[in-house]
């Protein structure tokens, strides 16, 4: 094998960006997460709910009550669509979905409708349906964007969904992902790989992770042979391979 081609194989889904989660399928096809009912948080502490019988949660009592939870994936996803599982036979009140981006220090959140936010509603529906958002970050990696990262040292994502009606409640949220590489830069690191190279991107994205230095005297040698024990370094590098001992 050789290297440029082993390089592409390891590129896809390697984003050179912190506030990475735990992976999941590598490889740039669509894949989902599930967000449950119960990793979600009330912004109020003097929310009541109660569980359904298929699992979820409901208000006690009439009156909006506004419930998030995090959306942890790996930096530079794309998040397709956002599918909120929920019920509601209040012909009198919607369920609203929102998705939000928040920053730390504290001082910048982008809402709904800003930066490719994204927002959705249970009109129409009676008994159990989803809420879908289409693109609910935009079409761009998750890796901020806006006020956020002019001096934000984090930052996470997350999805709100606020029920006002004991008949309104949520079952989870459904993500829809797929993985994507990082941007070439406007400079090469290696000579033999220029900005031209069809491996361009493929190969900045290995050195800008720590997983290639090159072969030497500052070249990638991209048409070179491949061994397998460079490939062994290549794969424990790009896929963080640790096992507990025993």
């Amino acid at each position: 094998m050789k290297r440029a081609a082993l390089t592409l194989v390891l590129a896809l889904g390697l984003v050179v960006r912190s506030h990475r989660a735990d992976a999941q399928t590598y490889g740039p096809s669509p894949q989902g997460v599930t967000i449950p009912w119960s990793a979600f948080t009330p912004a109020e502490s003097g929310y009541a709910f109660a569980s359904v019988d298929l699992g979820g949660l409901a208000p006690q009592t009439d009156g909006e009550q506004r419930w998030s939870a995090p959306i942890v994936l790996p930096s530079g996803s794309v998040v397709q669509e956002l599918d909120a599982l929920v019920r509601d036979t209040d012909p009198s009140s919607d369920i609203d979905v929102t998705t939000t981006m928040y920053c730390f220090p504290i001082g910048a959140t982008i809402g709904s409708g800003a930066f490719g936010m994204g927002s959705g509603n249970s009109s129409g529906l009676n008994g159990e349906g989803l809420v879908a958002i289409a693109n609910p970050f935009g079409t761009s990696p998750l890796t901020g964007r806006g006020d956020c990262n002019s001096f934000a040292s984090y930052f996470y994502y997350a999805v709100t969904v606020t029920l006002r009606s004991t008949s309104h409640s949520l079952a989870g949220v459904h993500v829809l992902w797929s993985r994507s590489v990082s941007p070439a830069p406007a400079a090469a690191t290696f000579a033999d790989v220029p900005t031209s190279h069809p491996f361009f991107q493929f190969v900045e994205a290995l050195a800008a992770s720590g997983i290639t230095s090159g072969c030497g005297a500052g070249n990638y040698c991209p048409d070179a042979a491949l061994t397998r024990g460079q490939m062994a370094v290549f794969l424990a590098k790009a896929l963080g391979l640790y096992w507990p001992g025993y």
